[in-house]
Order: C-alpha cells, then structure tokens, then sequence
C-alpha cells in the first residue's frame, strides 16, 4: 500500500517515483529540494548541486550549473 505521496512504491514506507509537482529524495515525494539539490522535471528528481554550491540549474539531462556558492567560494564563469 503505497503513501498518497508516491506514484509508485517499493513499501508503504518508501517511494519509488513521483507524481507531477513533487520530487524524489531520500526515499520519499517532496514538493520542494533542499537547499543543495534542483528539481529536475526531467525524472522528477531532487539532483544535487555541484560541490560547495547552494543553488544551481538543471538541463534536461540533469547536468547542473552552479548559481550561487556557499559561503568563502565565488562563481567563476570560464
């Protein structure tokens, strides 16, 4: 029996995919990521960031880009 949160489910404690407008992390549906991670809707994944990033962008491959740092690093652009 799976929670009114997931599409599908591995148990009743633990999702396997998402339905539209949420997000797969930590074995469960979110509506949001946490800080770290974009939403890709592309899988409906939270996918994590790039190392010492708070916020980045995903394309529709779920690579990221880097938008903002975590506190002492910069955004270098090449």
């Amino acid at each position: 029996n799976c929670s009114s949160t997931c599409a599908t489910c591995a148990d009743a404690a633990s999702c396997v995919t998402c339905p539209a407008g949420s997000y797969f992390y930590n074995g469960l549906c979110q509506v949001t990521c946490p800080s770290g991670f974009v939403a890709s809707n592309n899988t409906r994944k939270c996918v994590a960031c790039p190392t010492n990033c708070v916020t980045c962008s995903v394309d529709t491959n779920d690579s990221t880009t880097c938008l903002e740092c975590v506190d002492t690093y910069f955004l270098y652009w090449q």
